[in-house]
């Protein structure tokens, strides 16, 4: 099996648990506090780690107190990650309201900054498929991952293009040329919409959004079945089961990394989703970390 180049950032995420979000000059209690590893690309990367798919990291490590946790949590899962950064690493602070909705507050560091040696020597053909996240390519100022995505697809890696909840915040030009190139789309509802807002598409937006890839887009809307079309332009929906949702942290996350996993492994793309439903219902009905 070929490995996945899973490309992004790995912080740390502070969980603070409230009733609800505090107004302005409201003080608000919080229930509980939890300090865990975070991050697109390592949630995603865990799954592939727990389904023993090999998957190389790229993910530059800073100083700092949120650095060395994040090294030495990386160094007890045997997790190797690709640059270590002079620069102090950031962190994340998840707002989680009783009905398991997600707020974030988040400090950037060097998890976010990708230099150009981090890609240095690397064969790309090792690799059966690869990540990477709408937050991560905002921050993309020297088009560093932008550069690395082309690359990859110029030589016929599939790559799965997660647009995050930022996603109107990448430039559109890189946007509108990343799905030109052949990348692969997961998003939420909620994102798909502005994802074709800022690219101003017409009619059914997961058809537009083919239109532009002519490759696999896969969009999730809570507990409502997940839709998606295959390379070849086929829909479908694939149900979720109904859960009472706690903390959906990494939920969406997980769910892509199942799809990813699921896929190296050999199966379709149907049965991807709908194993990859399985895991995110587990984690966002879980207050455990499920990464």
């Amino acid at each position: 099996m070929k490995k996945v180049m899973m490309i992004g950032s790995t912080c740390v995420d502070v969980i603070l648990h409230v009733e609800h979000l505090p107004a302005s000059e409201e003080d608000v209690n919080v229930k509980s506090m939890a300090m865990r590893m975070g991050g697109c690309a390592f949630n995603a990367g865990c799954v592939l780690h727990r389904e023993q798919v090999p998957f190389d990291l790229f993910s530059p490590v800073g100083t700092g107190m949120y650095g060395r946790f994040v090294r030495d949590e990386l160094e007890k899962r045997g997790i190797p990650f690709r640059y270590e950064s002079r620069e102090e690493n950031g962190v994340c602070f998840c707002l989680v309201e009783a009905d398991g909705s997600r707020t974030f507050l988040a400090m950037h560091g060097a998890e976010y900054h990708f230099p150009r040696e981090i890609f240095r020597n690397v064969n790309v053909q090792e690799y059966g498929c690869a990540y990477v996240s709408g937050i991560d390519m905002e921050e993309d100022r020297e088009d560093v991952l932008f550069e690395e995505v082309k690359e990859l697809r110029k030589n016929g890696i599939p790559v799965w293009y997660a647009c995050g909840p930022r996603i109107q915040d990448v430039p559109v030009w890189k946007n509108r040329t990343l799905l030109e190139m052949g990348v692969r789309i997961h998003c939420n509802k909620d994102e798909l919409d502005l994802l074709g807002k800022a690219l101003e598409l017409r009619g059914d937006l997961l058809s537009a959004v083919h239109a532009l890839t002519q490759e696999a887009a896969v969009v999730t809307h809570g507990e409502d079945p997940v839709q998606y079309i295959d390379r070849n332009g086929s829909c479908g929906r694939a149900a979720c089961e109904s859960i009472q949702a706690v903390n959906g942290t990494g939920a969406g996350d997980s769910h892509i990394g199942m799809i990813m996993a699921c896929m190296m492994k050999g199966f379709s793309l149907r049965k991807s989703i709908e194993q990859a439903n399985r895991v995110s219902a587990e984690v966002a009905s879980s207050e455990e970390s499920h990464v």
